[in-house]
């Protein structure tokens, strides 16, 4: 049986991996957005979503300018354990496969019950509701998970 793209086939799912937090949102235009946690073999997803963002947004999410990014960047970014790090992408059914539009993470700050977290969103989501909605599912994360209860951005 195949996953599709926003539920990987059992075998694919990497330990530890929330399958109660996979949920669909439909934009106001009736796009279905397939909300989940990014799994180590979405990196082709996560090279392609930095790569893509525009120069400025790329920079007001690193706070540094970068002109692209490297496999191991890319797999840094995946290193999750869906407990004291996760993260939750976006992703809309397209041509080529399953297109990552937005992404929102958390990572708790040393043995404490807080969290650094951040969200991105592709510029033609930008004002679609779509950041929201990954900052709704983090919190939904962080509440499963029971042991977060302060982030800040």
């Amino acid at each position: 049986m195949n996953g599709g793209p926003d539920r990987p086939p059992a075998a694919a799912a990497p330990p530890g991996y929330p399958a109660d937090l996979e949920r669909e949102w439909q934009a106001a235009d009736g796009t279905i957005v397939h909300l989940r946690p990014l799994r180590p073999d979405d990196l082709d997803r996560e090279i392609s979503f930095v790569t893509g963002l525009a120069e400025q947004t790329l920079y007001l999410r690193l706070q540094y300018s970068m002109r692209e990014v490297n496999r191991a960047d890319a797999e840094r970014l995946l290193a999750i354990d869906y407990h004291d790090r996760m993260a939750i992408g976006a992703l809309v059914d397209g041509p080529q496969g399953a297109t990552l539009v937005g992404v929102s993470r958390y990572a708790r700050i040393d043995d404490s019950d807080r969290a650094d977290c951040a969200i991105v969103v592709t510029d033609a989501w930008h004002g679609r509701g779509l950041g929201t909605e990954l900052m709704r599912s983090l919190g939904i994360a962080a509440r499963a998970r029971g042991s977060i209860r302060w982030m800040t951005a």
